[in-house]
């Protein structure tokens, strides 16, 4: 993203450079609010794995009876030491939760939410977390779910099998396209006049090749079949939900490293336990970069905190709903103040 090059304007009492957004106006959170229901949300989000654990165990099971039903039984078999394999991960996985709950000493992120939002004497604060670079990239996870979901519709309605391969080459083509303007965005900072110059010589073309004809337009169409694959389109999906995993392990990790933005103070947690990181706001500075405007307009942003007194490393996050976040470190600044 672009460097932060709007001039530093420390507030009055010197603790932060004055954010981008420090009009924008937003209320501050109630005094008390409902707590999250953050075992729900969590068990909803990951029920695809225990689905597909469910699954194993079943297809497991399954295998194992007609064994024992075609004499074929043993303890030593392949699908015995499957199963003996994933009930061992399943313990590990069941001891390491009981110890946690029994041992563990910091909060995660919802249960930290959900004491700020109980408690009456906190009237604004912010937590958040890093999502890194995989989060620039949801548009072509978005791209790799609808080409998939195409393909499937037209599996499923087509006749024509070669003209279903066509289809599928073109979409693959598009998206390799597409991914391509999503890793320049990202990497070599394309700017809107950049994408509009881009677009409109497409368009351009695309006229020019009509003044000679429908058939000119369907040979340049044509030629996105060579940047495609003819891939099944469970594959694109089987892409988008990889990348969509990828997303939710960034969340979970994202429970237990986490930092949280008070009016007295700043608190760090990095791990499982207890790690008592707090730092107070005189020795804290915040710069909120919003200049990369086409993340800006998927609310995309970059916040660093850093020390200048303090043997720390600065903190850098790549977060979503900037914007939001940019007016709530405005209140809290306000509230230190007051």
């Amino acid at each position: 993203m672009d460097a932060y090059n709007q001039a530093e304007k420390p507030d009055i009492h010197g603790m932060f450079e004055k954010p981008q957004s420090a009009g924008q106006k937003l209320e501050a959170a109630g005094h008390v609010l409902a707590p999250i229901k953050y075992k729900l949300r969590t068990a909803l989000m990951f029920a695809d794995f225990i689905a597909i654990i469910l699954y194993v165990y079943l297809v497991l099971i399954a295998a194992g009876i007609n064994d024992m039903l075609n004499s074929r039984f043993s303890f030593v078999s392949r699908t015995m030491l499957t199963f003996y394999c994933v009930i061992a991960l399943t313990a590990a996985a069941i001891i390491f939760v009981f110890i946690y709950k029994k041992d563990k000493t910091a909060q995660n992120r919802l249960e930290k939410e959900n004491h700020l939002r109980t408690d009456e004497a906190v009237k604004v604060w912010l937590s958040g977390f890093d999502w890194g670079w995989p989060i620039l990239f949801v548009p072509t996870m978005i791209l790799m779910a609808a080409g998939g979901l195409i393909g499937l519709i037209l599996n499923l309605i087509a006749k024509d099998a070669s003209a279903v391969v066509g289809i599928q080459q073109f979409v693959g083509g598009v998206i390799i396209v597409f991914g391509i303007l999503n890793a320049a965005v990202v990497i070599f900072k394309l700017k809107p006049k950049s994408l509009a110059v881009i677009a409109a010589a497409f368009l351009v073309s695309v006229l020019i090749m009509l003044l000679y004809g429908t058939s000119s337009l369907l040979r340049f169409l044509r030629f996105f079949r060579h940047f495609g694959v003819a891939n099944d389109p469970l594959g694109y999906l089987l892409l988008a939900y990889v990348w969509f995993v990828f997303l939710r392990l960034i969340w979970l990790k994202s429970l237990y490293y986490y930092w949280v933005l008070l009016p007295q103070k700043f608190q760090i947690q990095a791990g499982l336990f207890e790690s008592g990181n707090v730092v107070d706001l005189a020795d804290l500075r915040c710069r909120i970069d919003t200049q990369d405007v086409i993340l800006s307009w998927f609310d995309i942003g970059t916040i660093t905190f850093y020390f200048p007194g303090l043997d720390k490393p600065a903190i850098v996050n790549l977060m979503t709903g900037i914007h939001k976040k940019t007016g709530f470190i405005s209140r809290i600044i306000t509230e230190k103040t007051v």
